[in-house]
Formats: structure tokens, sequence, C-alpha cells
């Protein structure tokens, strides 16, 4: 009985042996054929895939895990056979980086780093679908795992559509805003920018300070994005300044480098004024000397030769009295600027501007010597750098106003000029000493001509104040009125000899302005004053 007892035993040993070897033997076969390796991380591809400009690349990075024994080192990698990784555009690469060539033991993970290359123009069909085969190697084994899948849209991304016109020109330590308009391709919206990593310029700065790309773009739409290019203190050499301008978007591909030349040239500044006065009517040359009076306007398809002629380079400074334009005469240089004054009648007489002296209230008619002392106004250069405004003043004269040792009682608008008088009286003398009293003065200085001419102006009403002594009377359109003449002139005063009335030369005019009367006298026999006059001309 116990030998029947232990057969039954060892009988039923054997088969709890034999089933518990059975689940070893399954449980070693399920190791031994179930996947090495799994992807547990990989990119997100949005809907219409992974945004990559035309001929760029972009990265993947895939987490894969070691599924095998712990004892077990597998060092997962990209099946690079063009039969089972492939794009259908485009292809697909391994990068060195990643922590999978190193090797990961079982149970742990490891990346691996994919390069997608798009190619260099939008293929259709876009999207692209690309097929990506891992593959696990552990002691010569291979394995390969189910293929992954992912989708590019390929775009030309970002290109410049408008630049701004250059060169610029900019005065040192100033700045000038240009502007230039982007264009997207980029089929999710993105925000353009300037790459300041890659862009460069010789001399001075330049930085990005507006525009409506920091609001985004959308594909097919334009923005835009104004730089700021600030000058450097002095002109740098070579100039002008030169920028390479680069603008890119988050995860896309820069624009090629745009050129930008900037101009940097020194502000004008007046040092002299070769005659600072004038009378209203203008037409006199004055020449400006100063420094950097002409700033060269570059040319967009290069610098000319900096000692041409302004009038070859198309740009000419301008210069205005008060506001009114001057005319240059000749060709200016950087230290010199001839120009023919404007003529400044209006704003001499306008009431908010009147002088002491002016063609209505004439000073030094009763004062006897004194004049008016005009109106003085700014001389302005203005050229590509900046303007200048004169530091000496330039002042115009008109009717009572002192101008060249006299005190001008006519001025003639069709030659620019006129005639002044002298500021005081000569002795009573009779007429010979009265004309030695005048010529002595030098210059043009003579005796009054009381005949009517073109120059001297005035009625033809001989017998009375008549030519300059009509127009040295400020309103002596009849005798009665002629009380109130220049510079106090209230006495008898000589003019020339009268050769109408007394062809022999011995008789001479002479005029009594507090009565307005003028007549014909005996040089030898008569007492006058001598009041001088002479011609002017700008």
């Amino acid at each position: 009985m116990e030998l029947i007892m232990l057969k039954l035993l060892n009988k039923t040993a054997k088969k709890i042996f034999s089933i518990a070897a059975f689940f070893a033997f399954i449980a070693v076969s399920y190791t031994a054929f179930a996947l090495p390796i799994t992807v547990v991380g990989r990119p997100t591809y949005p809907t219409g895939g992974i945004a990559v400009n035309a001929g760029q690349s972009t990265s993947l990075t895939y987490t894969i895990r070691n599924n095998l024994n712990p004892k077990i080192t597998l060092a997962p990698s990209l099946d690079t056979n063009s039969k089972f990784t492939y794009a259908s555009a485009g292809s697909v690469s391994p990068i060195t980086s990643g922590t999978c060539a190193a090797g990961v033991s079982g149970g742990n993970t490891c990346t691996i780093i994919l390069s997608y290359t798009a190619p260099t123009n939008v293929p259709t069909p876009n999207p692209v679908l690309a097929t990506i085969q891992f593959q696990a190697k552990a002691g010569g084994r291979e394995g390969e795992i189910p293929a992954e899948h992912g989708t590019f849209n390929i775009s030309s991304g970002i290109t410049v559509l408008a630049s701004p016109t250059y060169p610029q020109t900019v005065t040192v330590s100033t700045t000038v805003n240009v502007t230039y308009t982007i264009h997207s391709t980029v089929f999710v919206s993105v925000t353009p920018q300037l790459i300041s990593g890659s862009t460069t310029v010789s001399a001075g700065s330049i930085t990005q300070t507006g525009g409506t790309c920091s609001s985004g773009v959308t594909s097919g739409n334009n923005c835009t994005i104004q730089l700021t290019y600030t000058a450097p203190a002095t002109v740098p050499s070579p100039n002008p300044a030169t920028a390479s301008i680069v603008f890119g978007y988050t995860g896309g591909s820069n624009t090629a480098a745009q050129t930008g030349t900037f101009n940097i040239v020194e502000p004008p500044s007046i040092t002299l004024l070769s005659v600072i006065t004038g009378s209203v009517n203008g037409g006199q040359s004055v020449t400006i000397t100063g420094q950097n009076l002409t700033a060269l306007l570059l040319k967009s398809k290069g610098i000319k030769e900096p000692n041409a002629p302004l009038s070859k380079l198309g740009v000419n400074p301008t210069v205005t009295f008060d506001g009114q334009a001057a005319s240059i005469v000749g060709t200016p240089t950087s230290t010199q600027i001839m120009v023919t004054t404007p003529s400044d009648t209006a704003n001499y007489l306008a009431p908010s501007s009147t002088p002491s002296g002016s063609q209505t209230v004439q000073p030094g008619a009763s004062s006897g010597s004194a004049g008016g002392s005009g109106r003085a106004v700014n001389v302005v250069v203005t050229t590509t750098a900046g303007s200048a405004t004169d530091t000496n003043g330039y002042t115009y004269v008109g009717l009572g106003d002192n101008y060249d040792d006299g005190i001008i009682y006519y001025l003639n608008s069709s030659d620019a000029g006129g005639k002044v008088v002298n500021k005081s009286d000569g002795s009573a003398t009779l007429w010979a000493g009265a004309n030695s009293y005048c010529t002595g003065l030098g210059l043009n200085w003579g005796l009054p001509d009381p005949y009517f001419n073109s120059l001297n102006g005035g009625p033809s009403n001989n017998g009375y104040v008549t030519g300059d002594f009509y127009l040295l009377c400020n309103n002596g359109s009849t005798p009665s009125n002629c009380t109130n003449a220049y510079a106090g002139m209230s006495q008898y005063y000589w003019g020339l000899t009268d050769t109408t009335v007394n062809p022999n030369g011995s008789y001479a005019w002479y005029a009594y302005f507090s009565l307005g009367y003028a007549d014909s006298y005996t040089k030898t026999s008569a007492f006058s004053y001598g009041r001088c006059v002479q011609a002017f001309s700008e």
C-alpha cells in the first residue's frame, strides 16, 4: 500500500514539475518575442503638419524605451535604409545628439534626435508625409518596431516685399527711421522680427522700434517692421556706413540679408556774412562763409565723387532770409555760398514788424542826424544734414534808415538801389562852398539834383520841390506837405546848377523845405546849406 502511494506521489510531482516548466517556457518565449523597444515620446504634429520653410531643417526628438531585462543594454537608432525611412519630399536623417547612441539598459529610456530637411521648393502635394523606422540592437540582434509617421507643411516663409530707399543721409549723433514691408506665406500666424544676432552695421547701431509685425501676420498677408538707425558721433571711415539687415521668426528661416547704407554728415555752421545790411528791395550779393554748408546727397547707385559740383550731384543747400528764399549764385562749396538777397518789402512794412524806420514813419526827420536801425532777420542755411542760423545777423533797411554813411530817402525797385542823404548840414555858404563840401566827402557824394528824371522821380512841378528835393521831402507831393523832410532838413539847401533857366551856369537851385519851395538863385549872392546825397546800388 505504501509503495502504491509513493508511485502516485512521484507521478503527481512530475506533473507539477512539467506544468511549472511549461509556464517558465512561456515566460521566456514571451520575453524573446515581445517588442524590444517602444516609442514613448514623440514630436507633436499639428493639423496640417509642422511648418518648415523650403530648403530649411527642423529637429525632431523621439523618446525610446528599452523593454528587455535590466541586464540587457540596447542602442536604439534610426534605420537609414531608404526602404524603411523616407519622406514624400525632403529627407529625414539622424543627428549625433541624443542619448540612445550611448546605450540604454532594460526598463529605461533614451532619446533619438532627427532632422527633417525640406525641399528647396514648395512640393506638390503639400504637406509632406514622412515614414520613420527605428530599430533596436543588442549584441548583434536587430529588432524593428512599427514605423512612425510625421507630416510637414512646407512654405516659402517670409520675404521682404518693400524696402526703404538707400542711401539715407543722417547727421552725426542723430537717428533716422526706415520701414520694411514683410510678406508671409507661413500657414500659421508668425511674428517676423529683426534678427539682432545676424544683423551687422559698420558704424552706428540699428534696432527694431516699431511696425505692425509685432502683432503677428498670417499666410498671404503683409506687416511692417520699423528700424531706427543711430548715427555715430563722428563721420566714420569709410562713409557711408553699411548695414546687413536680417529678418526672421521663431521656428522659421531667416530672410536673405538686406543691405542698407547711411551717409553720415556733419551739420552746417555759419561763421561770417560778407555784407550784413541791405535795402528792403533785396537784390544784394552776400557771401556766406562757414563749414559743411553743402551736404552731398548720395545716389542710390553708389557714392559720387566727393569733390563733384553740386549741380552734378543734383542737390543744393537752401538759404533763407527771415524765411524768404534767397537765390544761390554759382556753385556753392562746403565753406562758401554766394546768394542774392530776397525782397523784404512786405515784411518791412508789416505793422507787427515795422522797425524804427519805415516807409510811413521817417526817423531822423526831427532828430536832425539819427536814422532808423532797420529790421534784423535770421539767415538760415539748410542742407541734408540740418540747418545753421547766422550769428552776425542781417539787417534790412528802408526809407529813413541808416545806410552807407547816410539816411535812405529813395529806393529804386528796378535795380535794388537808391539814394542816401548825409546826416547833418554843412555850413551856410555860397554855392561853391556847399559844392566843395559835398564832393569832399568822396565817392559819389554831391549836391541834390532838383530835376525830375527816371532816377529822381517826383512830379515835374518846376518852381516847387522836384527831383531830389521832392524825394527828400518824406511825402512832398505838394509844397504844403513838405514840412517834414528827411534827417531834419529845415533850412535853405543848395542844389545842382540850373542850366535850364540860366545856361551860363551862374545860377543854382535851392530849396526851403519848411515852405515846400524850390527856386533858382545866383551862386555868388546867397548863402544856403549844403546837404549832400549819393546814389547806391546793391
